[in-house]
């Protein structure tokens, strides 16, 4: 009996959460307006206290405990929860509605 190469050579295949990780990875990056670097939006979203919060609130999926949760800006992104996600970037974070970034109050004009 001879064998046959794929038999000994299986495909490698991706998991889902690495192409998930992957996709939105590439939306951040994407995702930046000309004028900016997403370096900048993380370290801008870092200084936000309110997006901070949105960042805490989606990683432990607890929107009630937040120290700004009394904010009408949190408040509508708490209106927003399932179309968001948080993305690490070096170590800040951006957090992404969609395929769009979520802008810092510090840096739209």
């Amino acid at each position: 009996m001879i064998s046959d190469y794929c038999s000994r050579h299986p495909v490698k295949t991706n998991s889902t959460s690495s192409f998930t990780e992957d996709y939105v990875n590439f939306l951040s990056i994407s995702a930046v307006p000309d004028s900016l670097t997403l370096a900048e939006i993380a370290e801008a979203t870092r200084k936000d206290k309110v997006l901070c919060s949105v960042i805490n609130a989606l990683s432990q999926n607890k929107w009630h405990n937040q120290s700004v949760q009394n904010s009408a800006i949190y408040q509508q992104y708490r209106a927003l929860a399932d179309e968001l996600t948080s993305v690490k970037i070096n170590d800040n974070y951006v957090v992404l509605r969609g395929s769009r970034l979520c802008i810092p109050e510090s840096m739209r004009s």
